[in-house]
């Protein structure tokens, strides 16, 4: 008996092996011989598995349904974790997915330090769109066995999912493969990062490694069908499509890998295409029946849409996004939301907010259309759907299926989604403005166009339109040039994908703006149409750039570069700066400021990394720099850090103006000896210092953020509404400042500037009554008022306190005043009276004139 056991442990071995090399035929056969013996479960298992591969899935019912029949006979003991495990597999590849869960548990309990269970459990939940139950399962795999390939793996696919940055996904990926150079899975993953940056020989090259492993992989060849998908490659698709149905006719699944790519480049039409293909070859592919679904809501077919996603939840009731998309649509938009039709759009919105978006987005994003329509000389297809949701969540479900998405507009090239007012402290105008360019962008280029340039294109059109709508991020980008880390033209998409930290990612999208800015100020706008409409054409984009610009990337790339050097050295190059998160790497810095070769530079860096980790030694190594060269501005600057950390004002102070005086100012050397001044309570000399930063830098909003604090402190109006603009102007999303700068505009006089600021502010909050009333104010004293009119209307409206609806009733009373109706401003100042008898000077001085 022991020697039949041990022979069907090796034969199940064997066929494992066999497995992972693509070589079916000799695993079923060995495990076919393993179950004729009892009670081998996990050969059954496989050899299910082995059938299925195959798309023999008669014969891999029948494997699973013995499975299952010895488990319902209790032949399938409950300490037996592997044969629980076996009996799991059987119920997920049957679609009882709540039994394989609950049969998994039994598994882990009866053998809880068995990574093989954990692996397969963390799989059923990664198949069920459960990543959290997917990352505890793999989380203790690792505790169990550290450095286990697979689960590195498969923790590196959950965090490109929840938006990790590629190099932390890749440095997973490399740790797998370092333990385990053959694992398919890790090339594959690694294939995928390349292809998100459309870097498709890259892609390729790790699909070879893949395929040299194990020639029959489903994954890795489906993969390979994205790869030519992706490069319009329709003879190749068809050809790797071929290779994948030759291994499993129904192996649908093909469709949905590409799907996931497909979904990355914002090919949604396709999307639907490459689902009905998957139906076709299994008319119960309840995934691809959500893809379907999903998409057909995304190009704007809802009815159609909603169809399919109750099919794929009558076929699957585990996949998240479709349970969140269909109650999004029967509790909430079919109860709460309503649409305006005025062509090309379609406008939904809350109906709580339908009367002030009408009359404000309407506007915003016809005026957007025409301009762009006449510029692009081309007419989108439509109608497009502008969808404003007034909740965060409600939102982020309509566009991704997940409560929690983190942006705040999307555009799918008929369909819009975007947050309403409501639904945050951010520029809306500008949100709706850069989503609604995407529209000509993706419909021109038939969404080819790379990320980078489609994201630059459409900040520039806010700058555009607006000027202050532009991002505040040439310092940020003048860091990132010295430091060399941004990609080279030709691989743009990496500042995008590759981005470790929100401040990355801004710089992405100012950088890209940039580029796109320097190509118009070159070429000229229309290019920028031609650009979309070759990359529309099937052309790659350096085949894009030397067609219409005549330039390779390469020339392109140091020739804009040059410009921009050009450009932020005039700002910055003089601008003294210290990075302290240069110097994390204490070690390294001492390395360096030891050897032989060692420079002032070297020791200086290494007192910087020491002052960083607090070290005692921090001073005095500063210090001897200091002796050696006295002008040393890293050096002293340690000595700053030092002083700071320990409270002491006096000598950071010392250390400070003795940079300035050096020659080394700078923006953050004035900001840290403001704050130091504020320390003291030196009010007036921390003052100076901001307006010494200011004139370094007037773009960057601490220095103006600040202002306004101390301006307050000490009472100086003048300084505090100066600051209060220029930080308004800076930071288009703040709220606050804004409604702290209109009254003391108006109290001032200064109405040109408060029409200005009102109106601008109109894109950050539509709801506020005394925005409304400020710019009523402002316009009808400008000569406007037929156009003050509505703006005290809404003021009248929107007000909620009694003084603020009095308040607003004077406002329009003065517009009426001045459009000649008598009667009605009269009526107007009766009803603030009556609300705010306080107000009844101001009525007086009004009926006076």
């Amino acid at each position: 008996a022991h020697k039949n056991s041990d022979a069907s442990k090796a034969w199940v071995l064997a066929a494992t092996a066999h497995l992972k090399q693509g070589k079916i035929d000799r695993a079923v056969a060995l495990l076919k011989r393993a179950t004729q013996k009892p009670g081998q479960y996990r050969a059954l298992s496989l050899l299910g598995t082995s059938h299925a591969l195959r798309g023999e899935h008669a014969e891999a019912e029948r494997a699973f349904d013995t499975l299952i029949a010895a488990f319902n006979a209790d032949e399938v003991r409950s300490d037996d974790g592997e044969g629980l495990a076996a009996v799991a597999a059987a119920a997920r590849a049957l679609g009882a997915y709540r039994d394989a869960n609950e049969t998994y548990a039994s598994a882990v309990r009866a053998s809880p330090e068995d990574v093989e269970i954990e692996l397969a459990w963390a799989e059923l939940f990664l198949d069920k769109y459960d990543n959290a139950n997917a990352e505890r399962s793999l989380s203790r795999v690792l505790a169990l066995r550290p450095k286990e390939p697979r689960a590195l793996e498969r923790m590196a696919r959950i965090r490109l999912e929840q938006g990790a940055d590629f190099l932390l996904v890749d440095g997973l990926i490399k740790d797998a493969l370092s333990e385990n150079p053959n694992l398919v899975a890790a090339h594959v993953t690694r294939a995928g990062l390349a292809l998100r940056d459309m870097e498709l020989a890259l892609a390729d090259k790790q699909l070879d490694l893949a395929l040299s492993i194990n020639p029959r992989d489903l994954e890795a060849l489906s993969v390979r069908a994205a790869v030519r998908f992706l490069a319009d490659d329709t003879p190749g698709f068809q050809r790797a499509v071929k290779a994948v149905l030759t291994e499993n006719p129904r192996f649908s699944r093909l469709y949905s890998i590409v799907a996931t790519y497909a979904e990355w480049e914002h090919r949604y039409d396709e999307l639907v295409k490459l689902a009905d293909a998957a139906l076709r070859l299994n008319p119960d592919d309840a995934y691809a029946h959500a893809t379907r679904g999903l998409n057909l809501l995304r190009t704007g077919n809802e009815t159609e849409g909603l169809a399919s996603l109750e099919r794929a939840w009558a076929k699957d009731r585990y996949n998240v996004h479709v349970f969140n998309t269909l109650n999004l649509y029967e509790d909430v938009i079919a109860k709460e939301y309503e649409s305006i039709e005025a062509t090309p759009f379609r406008l939904r919105t809350h109906r709580d907010e339908r009367a002030l978006l009408s009359s404000y987005a309407l506007p915003l994003l016809k005026r957007a259309y025409l301009d762009m329509q006449k510029r692009y000389d081309f007419t989108p297809q439509g109608p497009l759907s502008i969808e404003l949701y007034a909740n965060p969540e409600h939102f982020s479900v309509r566009t991704s299926g997940l409560p929690h998405l983190g942006v705040q507009g999307v555009c799918f090239g008929k369909v819009l989604t975007a947050l309403s007012p409501r639904g945050g402290e951010f520029n809306w105008g500008q949100i709706l403005w850069h989503e609604l360019s995407h529209v000509f962008h993706v419909q021109l280029s038939k969404s080819h166009v790379p990320r980078w340039f489609t994201e630059g294109l459409a900040e520039y059109e806010t700058i555009v339109a607006r000027p202050e709508w532009k991002r505040e991020d040439d310092r940020a980008l003048w860091d990132a040039l010295q430091a060399k880390t941004l990609p080279a033209l030709g691989d743009f998409n990496r500042a995008f994908t590759h981005a470790q930290t929100p401040e990355q990612l801004m710089v992405a999208y100012y950088a890209s703006s940039q580029i796109v800015g320097y190509i118009i100020q070159r070429f000229g706008f229309s290019v920028m149409p031609r650009m979309l409409a070759a990359w529309g054409g099937g052309a790659r984009s350096d085949e894009v750039l030397n067609t219409v610009l005549g330039l390779d990337p390469a020339t392109l790339d140091k020739d804009f570069r040059a410009s921009l050097h050009a450009r932020l050295s005039r700002k910055y190059a003089k601008d003294f700066r210290v990075d302290m998160g240069q110097y994390e790497d204490v070690q390294e810095r001492k390395t360096r400021a030891q050897a032989p070769s060692a420079t002032v530079a070297d020791k200086a860096a290494y007192s910087l990394a020491l002052a960083r980790a607090g070290h005692k030694d921090a001073a005095n190594t500063a210090q001897a720099v200091l002796r050696q060269a006295p002008q040393d501005p890293h050096a002293r600057f340690a000595l700053v850090h030092l002083a700071l950390i320990a409270g002491d004002v006096a000598p950071a102070i010392q250390h400070l103006q003795t940079l300035v005086a050096s020659g080394y100012d700078g923006y953050q050397i004035r900001m840290l000896l403001a704050r130091c001044f504020e320390k003291q309570k030196a009010l007036p000399q921390a003052l100076a210092q901001l307006e010494a930063a200011v004139a370094i830098d007037d773009e960057r909003p601490e220095a103006h953020e600040m202002m306004v604090k101390l301006a307050d402190l000490v009472g100086d109006e003048a300084k505090l509404v100066a600051a209060l603009d220029h930080f308004v102007r800076g930071d288009q999303h703040a709220r606050a400042p804004l409604a702290r700068l209109l009254p003391l505009l108006e109290q001032r006089g200064a109405f040109e500037t408060l029409a200005a600021r009102a109106e601008s502010g109109l894109y950050l909050d539509p709801e506020s009554a005394a925005l409304h009333r400020a710019l009523a104010e402002a316009w009808v004293r400008g000569g406007r008022a037929k156009e003050a009119l509505p703006e005290a209307e809404w003021a009248v409206k929107l007000s909620r306190e009694k003084p603020e609806q009095a308040q607003a009733e004077l406002t329009k009373a003065r517009v009426l005043l001045a459009l000649g109706k008598g009667a009605a401003a009269r009526s107007a100042i009766k009803r603030g009276v009556a609300l705010d008898p306080s107000v009844q000077k101001q009525a007086e001085t009004l009926i006076s004139r």
